[in-house]
């Protein structure tokens, strides 16, 4: 089934860290926000993976899949839990996957379509906590064997 694969790849892949955080500068009068944006682009590797076969048995939605990984190279650190949702398995199938990123200050969370055959699933930077709390941006993951090769857009205010 290609959607587990895209679904495995994507919930591996999406591990990342970098300088991205909110600073704020300003006089006493006024409060001026600055906005950064850092591309972060890395190789992850799966490192736990386990796969929940929802009834009926075989591809369906409802099956679920569970992974940790890390970063094996690239301009991050840190680690990921994900758990991935098919919501389809027709037309080779939807799952939905959201991957939540433990780095050194704070949590960043990522949403992403795994959609039939298209290989590259694109990604959504939706927030997280700490220096992370008010990300936003976009990017994209290609599978590999082993993981992902993964592009962020990170935004923050």
């Amino acid at each position: 089934m290609k959607i587990k694969t895209a679904v495995v790849a994507l919930a591996s892949a999406a591990v990342v860290a970098g300088g991205v955080g909110a600073e704020q500068a300003g006089a006493a009068s006024s409060h001026t926000t600055q906005h950064r944006s850092k591309t972060i682009s890395f190789t992850a590797v799966r490192k736990t993976m386990s796969h929940v076969d929802a009834a009926p048995s075989g591809p369906s939605a409802g099956d679920s899949t569970y992974i940790g990984g890390h970063i094996a190279k690239g301009n991050a650190s840190g680690y990921t839990t994900a758990q991935c949702v098919a919501v389809t398995s027709e037309d080779g199938g939807i799952a939905q996957c959201q991957v939540d990123l433990v780095l050194r200050h704070g949590t960043l969370v990522t949403l992403g379509t795994s959609v039939g055959d298209e290989p590259r699933i694109k990604l959504a930077v939706v927030g997280g906590t700490g220096r992370y709390a008010r990300a936003t941006g976009s990017g994209s993951l290609l599978p590999t064997k082993s993981g992902s090769n993964v592009v962020l857009h990170v935004h923050s205010r």
